[in-house]
């Protein structure tokens, strides 16, 4: 009987105190995740989206990685190799200046990160 109760009081607590927390983590995240997809051609330093969505870093990380259960730095770069994808594919650049246009310095790196990321080398497209 006092176990039922016990139950009942920490299923409440985490009702009332829980799932807003999470919504609010989960709309932070989903801040985070807009801020990068609208800059994946702009150089994008953590501290810097941090302080524009009023977080500290490692927050901003928790929470991202919680709600999409990748990290953000991998979110980064997955979205710019994609991004890098359909502008070899569809419109036709070259492979240095995609590479640059998804902030990429070197050619090299991003040839390995794009086959790494995507299983095909850029020449392939």
């Amino acid at each position: 009987r006092i176990e039922q109760l016990a139950l009942r009081i920490i299923e409440s607590l985490v009702q009332k105190t829980g799932k807003p927390e999470c919504d609010q983590s989960v709309e932070k995240a989903r801040k985070v995740q807009a801020y990068i997809d609208g800059a994946l051609t702009e150089p994008i330093n953590l501290q810097d989206v941090a302080i524009e969505l009023g977080m500290s870093v490692s927050k901003l990380q928790r929470v991202f990685k919680q709600a999409f259960g990748i990290t953000v730095i991998s979110y980064l770069r997955r979205q710019r190799l994609l991004l890098a994808y359909q502008l070899l594919r569809y419109d036709g650049q070259s492979i240095s200046q995609v590479a640059s246009t998804v902030q990429y310095k070197s050619n090299s790196n991003f040839s390995i990160a794009f086959k790494r990321e995507l299983g095909v080398s850029p020449t392939e497209i």
